[in-house]
C-alpha cells in the first residue's frame, strides 16, 4: 500500500479497529468530491474550447493581412528594381564591354609574357652555346621544356606550337653540337675499334680526355632524359638506348648500312649471317672499351643499365631493322626464309650464352613474331615436322633398338623412331621457347599437338594390323609416356594421348 495512502487511513480511524465502520461513509464522500471534480474540469474545457477557437480565428485573419501587405509590398519592390534595372542597363553593358576587354588585354599580356620569357631563355641558350657552356645551355633549354609543358592545358594552339618548335630547335642545335664533340673524344680515344693494336696515347692526354668524355656523356645523358618525356608526353615509344651509347653506335650504323644495304656485294639475301657476324664481332671487340672507359663514367652517373647491355640493344636494333627490311623478299622464298631464321636463331642463342646478356632485355627474336613473317615461319615448320613424320615409321630401321648395344642402359628397350619422334618435339620447342610473344609460343603449341594426335592415328593403324613388331611398340609407347610425365612442357594437352600410349 502507498505510504500516503496509510497514513491517511491512520489519521482518519487510528489504531482502534471499532472505526473501520466509517469506511464506507468514507468511499462514498471521495466518489462525491470526484464527481464534483469532474464536473468542474468538462466546464473549463468547454471554456477553453471556446477560447482556443477565438484566437484561432484572429490568428487566421491577422495571417491573411500579413500576407496581403507583403503581397504588396513585393509588387512594389519588384516594380522599383525592375526600374532601376532598365536604368542601369546601358551601364551594365557599358562596364561588362570594358570588363571583356580587360580580360583580352590580360590575355595578351601573358601571351606576350610567355613570348618574351621564351625569347629570353633563347637568347640565353645561343650565347651559351657561344660560349661553348652547354651546362648552362640544358638548364634554360629545360626551364624552357617546363614552359612548353605547363602550356599544354592552354588553347592558345600557335602559342603551344610555337613554343614546341623552339625548343625542338635547341634540341637539335644541342644533341648536334654536343653529338660532334663527343664524336671527336671518341674518335681521339680510338673509337669505333677498326684496328687490332691502335697506338697508345699519353697517360696525362688519356685522363684529360676521358674527363671531357664524362662531361659530355653527362650532357648527352641529361638531353637524352628530356627526349624522352616529351616521346611520352607525345605518346610516342620512348627511346631504349642512352643518347649517348647512341651517338657512339652511329659510325658503326653508317658502316653497317654501307656495307649491308643497296646494291653492295656483302648485301646478300642468301648470306644473313654476314651481318650477324659482324654484329658479334662488333660486341667482342668493343667490349673491352666499354668496360674499362664508358662503365666507370655510367657509374659515377648512377646509370641503372650497363654500358655492354646498352651498346647490345642499339646492335640489336640494326639486326632487326636490316632483318625486317629482307622480309619481304625472304618471304618470296622458302630456302632463303628458313635460312633466315636459322640464323636469327643461332645470333640469339650466341648474344645470350656466349656474351651473357640476359634473355629478358635483349630479345631479338620479336622480328620473328611479325608478319607475315611468323605465319611463313610457322607453315615451313609444319610442312618440314609432317614430312619427317610420315618417313619416321616407314623408315626400315623405325622399330630397331637405338641402344642394341647397351642393354644395361636401355631398360625400356626404345625403338628408333621413339628417339627420333621426341627429338623433333624437342628440336621444334627449342626454337620457340624464347618467343618474346606468347600467343606465338602457344601456336607452337598447337603444333605440337597436331603431331602429337597424327603419330596417335598412325599407331592405332600399327596396333591392329598384322606381320608388325608389337614388342617395340609397346617399349616405344612406354618410352614415349614416359618422357611426357617427366617432360616439363608448357601445354598440357598431351594427356590424352598419354593414355593412349599407357593403355597399348
Amino acid at each position: 500500500m502507498n505510504p500516503e495512502v496509510r497514513s491517511y487511513f491512520i489519521s482518519q480511524f487510528g489504531d482502534d479497529i471499532s472505526q473501520l465502520r466509517g469506511v464506507r461513509q468514507l468511499v462514498e464522500n471521495a466518489e462525491r468530491e470526484l464527481d464534483i471534480v469532474k464536473s468542474k474540469l468538462s466546464e473549463k474545457r468547454f471554456s477553453l474550447t471556446a477560447e482556443t477557437d477565438g484566437i484561432r480565428r484572429d490568428c487566421d485573419v491577422a495571417v491573411r493581412q500579413a500576407a496581403s501587405l507583403v503581397e504588396k509590398r513585393t509588387v512594389n519592390e519588384l516594380s522599383a528594381i525592375n526600374a532601376h534595372l532598365q536604368q542601369t542597363h546601358p551601364l551594365v553593358e557599358s562596364v561588362s564591354s570594358l570588363v571583356s576587354q580587360v580580360a583580352e588585354l590580360d590575355k595578351c599580356r601573358k601571351y606576350l609574357r610567355w613570348m618574351e620569357e621564351v625569347n629570353v631563355l633563347s637568347s640565353c641558350i645561343e650565347d651559351s652555346v657561344g660560349s661553348g657552356t652547354f651546362s648552362s645551355a640544358l638548364d634554360y633549354l629545360e626551364q624552357m621544356a617546363q614552359i612548353s609543358a605547363s602550356l599544354q592545358p592552354s588553347s592558345c594552339l600557335h602559342l603551344k606550337s610555337w613554343v614546341q618548335s623552339v625548343v625542338s630547335h635547341w634540341h637539335e642545335i644541342l644533341k648536334k653540337q654536343l653529338s660532334s664533340e663527343f664524336g671527336s673524344v671518341l674518335q681521339s680515344l680510338h673509337w669505333p675499334v677498326i684496328e687490332t693494336a691502335p697506338k697508345p696515347l699519353p697517360r696525362a692526354e688519356v685522363s684529360a680526355l676521358q674527363t671531357k668524355l664524362s662531361v659530355l656523356f653527362k650532357q648527352l645523358l641529361r638531353l637524352g632524359k628530356r627526349e624522352s618525356s616529351a616521346s611520352v608526353a607525345r605518346g610516342v615509344r620512348q627511346r631504349s638506348v642512352l643518347l649517348p651509347i647512341e651517338m657512339m653506335v652511329h659510325p658503326l650504323s653508317k658502316r653497317f648500312k654501307y656495307h649491308f644495304y643497296g646494291k653492295r656485294p656483302t648485301n646478300a639475301l642468301h648470306k644473313p649471317e654476314w651481318y650477324m657476324r659482324q654484329v658479334m664481332n662488333w660486341l667482342r671487340d668493343h667490349s673491352i672499351f666499354l668496360d674499362t672507359v664508358i662503365q666507370p663514367v655510367m657509374d659515377v652517373l648512377d646509370c641503372k643499365a650497363t654500358a655492354k647491355a646498352e651498346f647490345a640493344m642499339a646492335m640489336l636494333e640494326l639486326v632487326a631493322d636490316k632483318f625486317t627490311h629482307d622480309v619481304p623478299k625472304l618471304c618470296e622464298d622458302d630456302n632463303l626464309l628458313s635460312h633466315g631464321v636459322d640464323e636469327m636463331l643461332l645470333f640469339h642463342r650466341e648474344l645470350n650464352v656466349m656474351h651473357e646478356f640476359p634473355i629478358s632485355q635483349l630479345n631479338c627474336l620479336e622480328v620473328l613474331t611479325e608478319e607475315p613473317c611468323f605465319s611463313k615461319w610457322l607453315e615451313l615448320e609444319r610442312t618440314n615436322a609432317e614430312l619427317r613424320l610420315k618417313t619416321l615409321l616407314s623408315s626400315p630401321t623405325a622399330w630397331c633398338l637405338l641402344y642394341k648395344d647397351m642393354p644395361d642402359v636401355d631398360d625400356l628397350r626404345v625403338p628408333d623412331c621413339a628417339e627420333t619422334f621426341m627429338t623433333l618435339l624437342r628440336s621444334i620447342e627449342g626454337r620457340y621457347e624464347h618467343l618474346p610473344l606468347f600467343s606465338c609460343q602457344h601456336r607452337f603449341v598447337d603444333l605440337q599437338k597436331d603431331l602429337l594426335s597424327a603419330f596417335t592415328v598412325e599407331l592405332k593403324k600399327l596396333a591392329t594390323s598384322e606381320g608388325k613388331n608389337v614388342v617395340s611398340q609397346r617399349s616405344f609407347c612406354n618410352f614415349i609416356s614416359m618422357l611426357l610425365t617427366k617432360w616439363d612442357l608448357t601445354w598440357r594437352v598431351c594427356s590424352r594421348i598419354q593414355r593412349f600410349y599407357m593403355w597399348m
